[in-house]
């Protein structure tokens, strides 16, 4: 029974709130350490309310629910970006003023 409570708590949370902390984060990307942090701190909070066993850390939580930081998915959507910028799927001009402009 508390298999399947686990496992609906990490649909819910993968469903409903982890879009809402990843929503366009290209565009107001967090760079302060505390905006980070908090942010974070939802998804440890969360981890820890799926895993019952308070011995073990973040870290290990993530790799046992199959999560990964919010920091490493910045970093993916990032990276997702800048190739569909370089290979055209994205439109973007630059401008005389040095300034990117997606279309």
């Amino acid at each position: 029974m508390k298999e399947n409570n686990c496992k609906t708590f990490l649909q819910l949370y993968q469903s409903l709130v982890r879009p809402k902390l990843e929503y366009c984060v290209q565009s107001w990307r967090p760079y302060l350490k505390k905006d980070i942090d908090m942010m974070e701190k939802v998804q440890k909070r969360a981890t820890r309310l799926m895993v019952k066993d308070r011995s073990v850390c973040y870290e290990d939580r993530l790799r046992m629910l199959e999560l990964t930081t919010l920091e490493t998915q910045r970093l993916r959507g990032d990276l997702i970006k800048v190739f569909k910028i370089f290979k055209g799927f994205d439109n973007v001009t630059y401008t005389l003023y040095r300034f990117f402009y997606i279309i």
